[in-house]
């Protein structure tokens, strides 16, 4: 990154409006649920790590184990 365009940027991060925005962006994600954790905003969608925890508690139960391929791809093996 060229030196200028750095120092553009700290500029504007040291901006009271942008100081204002980045604590209202700080207390939102800091918003607990009524369980008292914390909201992680990704609008109902699950993260891959609890994607492959389900998968794994589903698929014990039939014997099978999960195993990753390229790109991210779910394959079976017994």
């Amino acid at each position: 990154m060229q030196a200028q365009a750095w120092e553009d940027m700290c500029r504007q991060w040291n901006t009271e409006a942008w100081l204002k925005r980045s604590g209202s962006g700080t207390s939102n994600r800091n918003t607990t649920d009524s369980g008292g954790n914390i909201s992680r905003h990704t609008g109902g969608s699950i993260g891959y790590d609890e994607h492959r925890i389900r998968l794994q508690g589903n698929y014990m139960k039939r014997t099978l184990k999960p195993c990753l391929r390229s790109m991210g791809m779910i394959c079976m093996i017994r």
